[in-house]
């Protein structure tokens, strides 16, 4: 008997899957599978697993929080205090905060470059 690459036996075709090509009409006499219904249960249990799991599907709150957590200090610190609703708001406010910050910090940098002039 063969081994695989963990080091187990393999077991027997189930190891190693065969392929063949396969017409459309082929494909059509296979009987394929019809749901008749039962979508909704894979939907509900989803929908389950989601309350469950809070962490797994992110929601509006949550990105935007995820993304002002990664923000620098100063910048986390004045967009927290306004609290944006949407992502869109957050990113918008702190491109607009870094923005202010690198051009105080230009401003400082040529005001000390006129001191030692």
């Amino acid at each position: 008997m063969e081994a695989t690459r963990v080091g187990g036996p393999t077991r027997g075709p189930a190891a190693a899957l065969m392929t063949q090509e396969c017409s459309f009409t082929g494909f059509m006499k296979c009987g394929l599978t019809q749901f008749h219904g039962t979508e909704a249960a894979y939907t509900e249990r989803f929908n389950e697993l989601a309350l469950l799991c809070l962490d797994v599907i992110p929601n509006k709150k949550k990105k935007v929080e995820l993304y002002i957590k990664w923000l620098p200090e100063i910048i986390k610190g004045e967009t927290t205090s306004s609290r944006p609703v949407t992502l869109n708001e957050a990113v918008r406010m702190a491109h607009a905060l870094m923005e202010q910050k690198i051009q105080a910090k230009n401003e400082r940098i040529a005001d000390g470059l006129k001191r030692k002039s």
